[in-house]
């Protein structure tokens, strides 16, 4: 082998020798490179772990900050890169009156990443980035997303019943602008359901179902069971274990704050009586004047029958001033025909009496002058003859006298009655010329009361012969009438209200203004609508019913039996509650902002049974609407005067108005003329239907016409607002609709031409009830009812034969001191409202509102707390109701048939039955506004300080709002994302 030969081999070597080093060198470096990023993995997974575990503890300091998370130990730290506040602030209904309402807290929030996990509006989103200073342990670049609630976590919950339904979906409630169908809505958490029965569900989208008894039944969707109950309704400070004691407290402070107005007196106290003055004269009457000047008693004012007479000779003429209307127009002359004949037949009756007589005289004087005892006893029985035929006439006279009252009433009977009550209406009023009465008498009143009266006494006798006490309040009642003094409403309404001691029942629509909170210790049912404006509170000390009174009319205009509920109103009643509407308008109506969705603010708390037979309805007034539009800044000083200026103008000139004398023109006259005959003076009344004596309870009725319709307008005109003349939209219709998308009516609200109309000011209001008001109560109620109306009253009551108005002049007085007191001239019957100024107010307004239609659209659905200390059944017996709308809360069973039901419902003690249940977690928490001292008012009649108190809504002293809602925070959505 030569040298080349021995090169190459060693050249061949050499590269066998350095590839085998290569290769070898290749497995070591891999070698070591897999040892290097199994170790980086580990560490990369480690602090992945650890950013899980600091994410976790990061959340966990959302829902407790109280607590210490996150060791020092922990490498890997996380923190917030976004953070929004949980939506619901506490006292968010404080804000309620400022001048852009309610934060819009609840408005759509974008957020990054994939925008189907936004969930319902408004959740507390958190962004969660981990990081770490230990260059081996760094985590991936992800951050977790997280979503925390403070509301209930639950659709429905029964922890001591079962539920039934036939669909449930955790359901987003969207803007009206969103365009997309609101029935497949879905937010991004899991509807959950906790019974301690069963829980039988049709289709149930995504949930979870917590069970401590029963057996779940699900037909359809996609759901997690568990059995027993979860933590957060294990733990001893679990929402129903804590809510009622929240809607107690709630009820207890709304019913018992310093600013709520107990108008109980106001509205029911004692009608004026014996036992009413003798309290006055005792110093018992701590609510005299309320009890005085209350609606009851304007509803049954009591007038007399007030006697008056005079004696000449034989003849006593005797005169009854009467509350009643004359008998009417046929009565004189079928009256005046009976007299006649009366007349002639006494006449000739009479002459034989005293012819008769006559001849006993002389029978007598020829006894007397006989001397011959035989002619002398045949002289004796002619006069016994002529004495007998004396007496026979005398008889025959007497029983004339006492037929003729039979005779009398066969004619009146005859005769029809006028209205017993007087005129209806104000239309009616305008047929009665004049304010002295009705021309004529009444005698068929007269008769009848008296043969009643004298039946009476006789049962007396008879009391008191057996031992008994007599009962002398039948003759003050007999002898009494009790009259309605003024109208209220519109001219052809008539006036329905019937007031008794427990019960309250009205046919109109009653409003409580911005701000208010009035309270009623009665049972209440309303032939009409309640209206409760922003912020208001009407409480009720009884059962509440609300009655349809069109349901046979197809007008939405008309009252129907619901109540409106505006921003921040409550209803609370200590008893049970129904109440009426329609399929196509709903029963309550709920009020909320247009384009903006709003914390919940409404409720409705009863201590008994809840019946709403078609459902809750979002809705919207005019006030809610896009006041910065410039189509609609007009309703601006709308808004404002509805909340402001016209309550107060309804104390001015409002619904109630005066009510014209009606009774007979004259007193009720009789000539009595007593004839002494052998067997006792015999009366003969005779009636005398001359025009003599005025009746003076003509002048009583209308001093008292004026004072308590300035009284019933003071204490009740801000209630009764929809039933003035000059209420622009329809009497007793609330501006309220059922909330669709608004462009549907936005034409429509634009034909409201208010450009023309100038509405006086809150300034110019306020002053004439500061200026007004306290000058009307000091010098008109007390001077006007000690001073003179006991006096009257008094009067009447001795029934002494005398002519009353002669000896007293009193209401002569009782007129000059009215005129004086309220700065009118009573004779021309001038109103406060045409001496304020202001009698031209709105004469322009018309209505411009069309029909509306029922067509419900589930976006912008605001909240309402319902509870019931009993059940809540809604649509309940074949009645339809498209939707409700709230947070139920019920101690026994609810039942809601409805289409949809969105928001939550819970029963403590029942069970659940619902048709389609739309999961809305923000309903389950509510804020109340709590209306504050009145600033202003009359010391010495405290109870009418309210009258005078012109400030509403944002003029209010509020207090601070009470909050009922869930007290821990829970994530509802969690996860990661690059």
């Amino acid at each position: 082998m030569g040298p080349i030969a021995r090169r190459k081999r060693r050249a061949s070597a050499l590269v066998m020798v350095m590839s085998l080093m290569f290769v070898l060198l290749i497995l070591v470096t891999g070698m070591h490179w897999r040892e290097s990023t199994a170790r980086s993995s580990r560490l990369r997974e480690e602090a992945n772990l650890e950013a899980r575990v600091a994410a976790e503890y990061q959340v966990a300091k959302q829902l407790h900050p109280a607590f210490a998370f996150s060791p020092d130990s922990q490498t890997v730290k996380a923190s917030l890169a976004t953070s929004l506040p949980l939506q619901f602030p506490t006292g968010l209904a404080k804000k309620l009156f400022e001048d852009k309402g309610i934060a819009n807290a609840l408005s759509l929030q974008p957020m990054p990443k994939d925008p189907k996990l936004l969930a319902r509006p408004g959740k507390a989103w958190n962004l969660v980035s981990p990081s770490s200073s230990d260059p081996a342990m760094q985590p991936d670049k992800v951050k977790m997303l997280s979503v925390i609630s403070d509301d209930f976590a639950y659709v429905a919950c029964a922890p001591a019943g079962n539920i039934t339904a036939q669909r449930v979906q955790p359901w987003t409630n969207e803007l009206f602008k969103m365009g997309y169908s609101t029935e497949t809505a879905m937010n991004g958490a899991p509807a959950k359901l906790f019974a301690k029965g069963d829980i039988a569900v049709g289709n149930l989208t995504q949930g979870e179902l917590y069970l401590t008894e029963g057996t779940p039944s699900v037909d359809q969707g996609r759901f997690i069971a568990y059995s027993g109950p979860p933590a957060d309704l294990a733990a001893p400070d679990a929402y129903p274990n804590i809510i009622l004691g929240q809607i107690q407290n709630a009820m207890d402070k709304l019913s018992n704050a310093p600013g709520c107005q107990d108008k109980t007196q106001l509205m029911n106290g004692a009608l004026l009586d014996l036992e009413t003055v003798k309290k006055l004269f005792t110093g018992k009457i701590a609510d005299f004047f309320a009890s005085a000047l209350s609606m009851r008693q304007a509803m049954q004012f009591p007038f007399f029958f007030i006697p008056g007479g005079r004696i000449q000779g034989v003849f006593v003429t005797v005169w009854l001033h009467m509350p009643f209307p004359p008998d009417g127009a046929g009565a004189k002359g079928k009256l005046d025909a009976l007299q006649a004949d009366q007349d002639a037949r006494s006449a000739t009756k009479r002459g034989e009496y005293e012819t008769a007589k006559a001849d006993v005289k002389t029978k007598e004087d020829e006894f007397n002058a006989e001397t011959d005892p035989d002619k002398k006893a045949e002289k004796l029985k002619k006069v016994e003859e002529a004495k007998k035929k004396e007496e026979s006439v005398g008889g025959e006279l007497k029983e004339l006298s006492e037929n003729f009252g039979d005779e009398l009433k066969n004619v009146l009977d005859q005769i029809p009655d006028a209205e017993t009550n007087g005129p209806a209406t104000r239309t009616d009023d305008e047929s009665i010329t004049g304010n002295d009465g009705v021309p004529y008498m009444s005698y068929k009143k007269f008769y009848q009361v008296l043969g009643q009266f004298m039946v009476d006494v006789v049962l007396s006798v008879f009391d008191a012969i057996g031992g008994g006490t007599p009962d002398t309040s039948k003759f003050m009642n007999i002898l009494r009438k009790e009259v309605r003094l003024v109208h209220f409403g519109r001219k052809d309404s008539s006036t329905e209200f019937t007031i008794t001691d427990t019960d309250i029942e009205m046919k109109a629509t009653l409003d409580v203004p911005p701000g208010r909170a009035i309270k009623l210790r009665s049972n209440v049912k309303i032939n009409g609508d309640i209206w409760l404006m922003r912020g208001s509170t009407l409480i009720v000390e009884g059962n509440l019913d609300v009655v349809n009174p069109n349901a046979g009319s197809s007008d939405p205009r008309k009252p129907r039996g619901r109540v409106f509920l505006e921003e921040g109103a409550k209803l609370i009643v200590k008893g049970n509650f129904q109440c009426g509407g329609s399929e196509a308008l709903g029963s309550v109506l709920v009020g909320a902002p247009i384009s903006a969705i709003h914390p919940t603010t409404s409720a409705i708390m009863v201590t008994g049974n809840i019946n709403i037979p078609h459902g809750v309805w979002p809705a919207y007034s005019l006030g809610d609407l896009d006041m910065d539009n410039d189509k609609l800044k007009d309703l601006k000083t709308f808004r404002e005067a509805v909340s402001t200026v016209v309550p107060n103008l309804a104390k001015l000139a409002g619904p109630y108005h005066r009510r014209k004398p009606f009774f007979s023109q004259y007193a009720t006259m009789f000539v009595i003329a007593c004839i002494i005959t052998p067997i006792g003076p015999i009366p003969i009344p005779v009636p005398l239907p001359a025009a003599t004596n005025t009746n003076v309870n003509n002048k009583l009725f209308k001093a008292m016409a004026l004072i308590y319709t300035t009284q019933m307008n003071l204490a009740w005109g801000e209630n009764f607002i929809t039933h003035t003349d000059w209420w622009l939209i329809g009497e007793g219709m609330v501006p309220m609709f059922p909330k669709i998308n608004p462009t549907v009516y936005l034409e429509r609200i634009q034909n409201f031409n208010l450009k023309n109309i100038k509405f006086p000011s809150p300034d110019d209001a306020a002053n004439l009830i500061k200026t007004e008001g306290p000058n009307l109560v000091k010098n008109m109620a007390p001077m006007v009812i000690t001073d003179v109306v006991v006096k009257i009253v008094i009067k009447q009551l001795s029934f002494g034969l005398a002519d009353f108005v002669e000896q007293t002049g009193l209401f002569d007085i009782l007129e000059k001191a009215i005129a004086d007191a309220m700065g009118v001239d009573s004779s021309a019957g001038k109103s406060l409202f045409e001496v304020s100024g202001l009698s031209d107010f709105l004469t322009e307004m018309k209505s411009k509102i069309a029909d509306n239609a029922a067509l419900m659209m589930l976006q912008e659905v605001p909240g309402c707390l319902i509870y019931a200390g009993g059940r809540i059944a809604i649509a309940e017996g074949g009645v339809r109701a498209p939707v409700t709308i709230g947070m139920l809360v019920a101690q026994g069973d609810i039942v809601s048939n409805a289409t949809y039901t969105v928001g939550a419902v819970m029963s403590l003690k029942g069970n659940i039955t619902a048709n389609a249940l739309l999961f809305d977690p923000n309903t389950t928490r509510c804020s109340m506004f709590l209306p504050g001292e009145r600033s202003e008012g009359l010391k010495e009649l405290d109870w009418f300080g309210w009258a005078l108190e012109y400030r509403y809504g944002r003029l209010m002293n509020v207090g601070e709002p009470v909050d009922v809602g869930p007290t821990h925070h829970y994530p509802s959505i969690q996860g990661w994302h690059q």
